[in-house]
């Protein structure tokens, strides 16, 4: 299976973040994706230091997806910023990562 390494500033609040994300686009995403997100939301660890995730392409996919469909919300107005920034970096990160994956970089 191949992964894809991305740094996170914080993973606690990037985990917080990707429930929500999790909660707003699931009637939008398949099982399956929704059982990546939740496989990654499992593999962030509870941890406020910076730490780098080795992310299932699949499970990249998947929260990319989601990320977008909670962009389109109105629940991301409420969100903390800081909690929206972690988002951004991680939806930038993965972004990055597939396109290089895919030879686009």
């Amino acid at each position: 299976m191949s992964t894809l390494s991305v740094r996170v500033r914080n993973p606690f609040l990037l985990r917080g973040s990707l429930e929500v994300v999790l909660e707003v686009a699931r009637m939008d995403l398949a099982n399956a994706e929704i059982e990546e997100i939740r496989g990654l939301l499992a593999a962030i660890p509870n941890s406020v230091r910076p730490t780098e995730l080795q992310v299932p392409v699949a499970a990249a996919r998947a929260a990319l997806l989601a990320v977008r469909y909670f962009n389109q919300s109105r629940t991301r107005h409420w969100l903390r910023e800081e909690m929206v920034n972690a988002l951004l970096d991680l939806e930038r990160a993965l972004e990055r990562h597939l396109r290089d994956a895919a030879g686009g970089g």
